[in-house]
């Protein structure tokens, strides 16, 4: 039976805040970007974008799939409090590997990132690149119990907007001229947004550490293929960037990193759609309300290719005026930037298909959808940035986010609603 019509106006106007809250932390991405590349050169704002994406990097590895799978079990304890609370389980864990990996980071880092990238300056940066590790990680943990627990809004403000509010005050007050003394004033505003984080997180949930071996053995589980997925899509997304830092200058690294950071505003109303229905996705499909599932998703997709042909044609068009906001030498990147745009496009109109897959239990098939990009984006990579570096690049990344949608669209239209 259809989802009756007060039904999804009630789920759209849930959506209202956490996507008002959205475009507030896009608008304050692109100030903190502004400030940063107005106080610092393009080399050093290079050196700061690749650090930042090691620090994803890293991260990413250090958090298992935790922050995605919480949102998951979250999501199904609001309607059952039975349900485990693994929250302080997940915190625990991913502790104790981030003390690990920042630990052999902090040994190794220095002299590794100077022999691959062949840029000393960044060998200087790996002390800070580390310990930025932990805030990351907690920073998205507690933003995925957030999500789960169905405190969208609360879950953005931690995990963008405060961060970037905070960074950009710092550095209108503190004016860096250095890629290290940004990652500084960057640490600081994680940090802070952390600790705030974990006192709401400790006053939703009283604390019990989950010892039950068979529902520790689920929650890795789940975790585990989530984390695959996760490095996987993390060299989806940013494995384009990560080459092209060793085969250019640090100049084009930063006019590149901005044109990406621009193309990444267009899907920031499909973050913000998912923010809230996420937990619904789970509980309609746990339920087995398939066809009231299914007319949720079809309402979104048809809101989200509006937005995907408007705003495509808006960056398309004033691609060379929009970065040269961020200074005359960002406009190298038009072309980049509009390359980037139509992978973008194929994200927003397949709607919520990568998020319904994971909602739905069908994590293994998107860890098998992301291993075959992966695969792909590698290939394009060795093959197009060596010779064409951020043209290359651009390519490669716009090609990969293109597949990774149009492949988890038709296993949803496969697997999930012909259950």
């Amino acid at each position: 039976m259809p989802l009756k019509m007060n039904s999804k106006i009630a789920l759209f106007q849930k959506s209202i805040l956490p996507l008002a809250i959205k475009v507030a932390t896009a608008a304050l991405g692109l100030t903190f970007n502004y400030v940063a590349t107005r106080h610092l050169s393009a080399h050093e704002f290079g050196l700061f974008s690749i650090s930042q994406l090691l620090i994803i990097i890293l991260a990413t590895f250090c958090k298992l799939g935790l922050d995605t799978a919480i949102i998951k079990l979250s999501a199904l304890r609001v309607n059952n409090k039975e349900q485990p609370n693994n929250y302080y389980t997940a915190v625990l864990i991913s502790f104790s590997i981030s003390i690990l990996v920042s630990y052999i980071f902090y040994l190794i880092g220095e002299s590794t990132l100077t022999y691959i990238f062949n840029k000393a300056e960044l060998g200087s940066l790996s002390s800070y690149i580390a310990v930025m590790i932990f805030p990351t990680v907690f920073l998205a943990i507690n933003s995925g119990m957030l999500r789960g627990a169905q405190r969208a809004s609360l879950s953005l403000v931690f995990n963008g907007l405060f961060t970037l509010t905070l960074s950009t005050l710092l550095i209108l007050i503190n004016s860096p001229h250095s890629a290290l003394a940004l990652i500084k004033l960057v640490f600081v505003s994680n940090c802070i947004a952390c600790c705030l984080s974990f006192l709401v997180c400790f006053k939703l949930e009283s604390f019990f550490l989950n010892t039950n071996k068979k529902q520790l053995k689920s929650l890795l589980n789940t975790s585990i293929s989530l984390w695959i997925v996760s490095i996987v899509a993390i060299t989806i997304q940013q494995f384009s960037t990560l080459i092209l830092a060793k085969y250019t200058n640090a100049s084009d690294v930063g006019i590149y990193y901005i044109a990406l950071k621009v193309s990444l505003l267009m899907p920031f109303f499909l973050i913000a759609i998912n923010a809230v229905n996420a937990p619904k996705f789970a509980q309609l499909y746990a339920s087995g309300e398939i066809q009231e599932l299914r007319s949720l998703v079809k309402s979104i997709q048809m809101l989200l290719i509006g937005i995907a042909i408007s705003s495509s044609i808006i960056v398309i068009v004033f691609a060379d005026f929009i970065l040269n906001i961020f200074g005359p030498t960002y406009n190298q990147g038009a072309l980049w930037l509009q390359i980037l745009v139509l992978g973008q496009f194929i994200n927003l109109s397949t709607g919520s298909a990568v998020n319904l897959l994971i909602m739905t239990g069908h994590e293994k098939q998107h860890r098998n959808n992301c291993l075959i990009i992966a695969l792909l984006t590698i290939a394009l990579g060795l093959i197009l940035i060596p010779k064409y570096q951020a043209l290359g690049a651009a390519i490669t990344t716009a090609i990969a986010i293109a597949s990774q949608n149009l492949l988890s669209y038709y296993f949803v239209n496969k697997k999930v609603y012909n259950t």
